[in-house]
């Protein structure tokens, strides 16, 4: 229409998304070729994986102890293993009751990613 408008870019993350901000809207913008728009096209979109019967490591560091044994029933708030990060040892607990443990994934000593 030809109106001048002014964004503000933010910065752009290490897949190419930049970050607008334009009449106070933050969007999140791709700006592609046009030869990449025709093949991304046709690319799936990713599967996203169910965890939410999975305890994540909420940081990266090493793994100390578990405080549970595969088969058990746990409690809302129980000890379930100890996480060293940054020199601190931090506890995470169940977040939901009556739950069993299926398998252990890491092992004691391992470093784990968030």
């Amino acid at each position: 229409s030809g109106e001048i408008r002014a964004l503000q870019v933010h910065g752009e993350d290490e897949t190419g998304m930049l970050k607008l901000t334009m009449y106070g809207s933050d969007e999140d913008v791709l700006v592609m070729s046009p030869g990449e728009y025709q093949l991304a096209c046709h690319m799936n979109e990713p599967k996203q994986k169910d965890l939410g019967n999975f305890v994540m490591s909420p940081m990266p560091g090493t793994l100390i102890s578990y405080g549970v044994q595969e088969g058990d029933i746990v409690e809302m708030g129980q000890e379930l293993c100890v996480v060293e990060a940054m020199k601190m040892q931090n506890v995470i607990r169940s977040h939901k009751a009556g739950a069993k443990v299926g398998k252990l994934h890491g092992v004691v000593g391992a470093s784990l990613r968030a």
